[in-house]
């Protein structure tokens, strides 16, 4: 099958509007939508789950919709919102069972959050950089370590898509030209690199009194990731890097 992608330069960080990426939407949304048996409903806010008198099974999912609210039934739920609002859910859905919401007896619905610690780096090089498709190489190799003066996890080290002047305005200061930013971005290698948090229960999700979600978070395991900042930047490094 042929691909849809017409290699814009848009690519990384956008929407795809000819479909082209292997998104979700793409790969699993689309698909399912074609048979008959299978509805699809958006601009739903998903209020509760119902349970039953044990508090073993779910029963009723309460969805407002249109102004409306509507309980809808089913031999199976899933839940899958996502890391914060699969939480909040839960958190949501107490009841007489399950006076702390539902699931958690144990407390653990929502508390070890983590959501990873990242940097992108912008190496200046004294050559031009024309890669429209950027983001395609990456290592690991001190993911678990550098194997002598750090035997903890670093994280890991990929480039990014291609930075342009527009990006870099959005963190460059006021007196930076435009024509620097646009010399800068055509010179430039930009990296993504990410390290592993780790599961604090400080780090939690909670609802407030009116029902809404609360994010408590404080990121740790740092100096791993500054470990592996050095190791991009390296002692002998030729090209300027920077924290963008």
């Amino acid at each position: 099958r042929e691909s849809a992608c017409v290699r814009c330069a848009t690519c990384d960080g956008h929407p795809c509007l000819v479909n082209a990426k292997a998104d979700a939407q793409v790969v699993c949304v689309d698909p399912a939508l074609r048979h008959p048996n299978l509805s699809l409903l958006t601009g739903a806010y998903v209020q509760r789950l119902l349970t039953s008198s044990s508090g073993r099974a779910v029963t009723g999912v309460v969805v407002e919709h249109g102004g409306e609210q509507t309980t809808y039934t089913a031999d199976v739920v899933v839940v899958s919102c996502g890391a914060i609002n699969s939480a909040a859910l839960l958190l949501r859905s107490r009841g007489e069972k399950h006076p702390n919401g539902l699931a958690n007896g144990s407390d653990v619905v929502g508390r070890h959050y983590m959501g990873h610690i990242n940097s992108v780096l912008m190496a200046i090089s004294k050559q031009t950089n024309d890669s429209v498709f950027q983001k395609t190489l990456a290592l690991n190799d001190f993911y678990f370590g550098d194997g002598k003066d750090w035997p903890h996890p670093m994280g890991h080290i990929s480039f990014v898509g291609k930075l342009d002047a527009v990006t870099l305005s959005a963190g460059a200061p006021a007196i930076a030209p435009g024509f620097t930013l646009e010399l800068m971005a055509k010179h430039s290698l930009d990296f993504w690199l990410t390290s592993e948090d780790l599961p604090d229960p400080n780090n939690r999700v909670t609802i407030d009194r009116d029902g809404k979600i609360v994010l408590s978070y404080v990121p740790n395991n740092e100096e791993g990731h500054k470990r592996l900042i050095a190791k991009l930047k390296g002692p002998d490094a030729e090209a300027l890097i920077v924290e963008v």
